[in-house]
């Protein structure tokens, strides 16, 4: 099944930006 590049893309930037809030949460919960 192949999906559509663009909807592709808006999966991937809601992934990084996840990633990337949980990067934050965890960086603040260190320090």
């Amino acid at each position: 099944m192949t999906l559509n590049p663009a909807v592709n893309r808006g999966v991937i930037d809601i992934h990084s930006a996840f990633s990337q809030h949980l990067l934050q949460l965890t960086v603040t919960d260190a320090v």
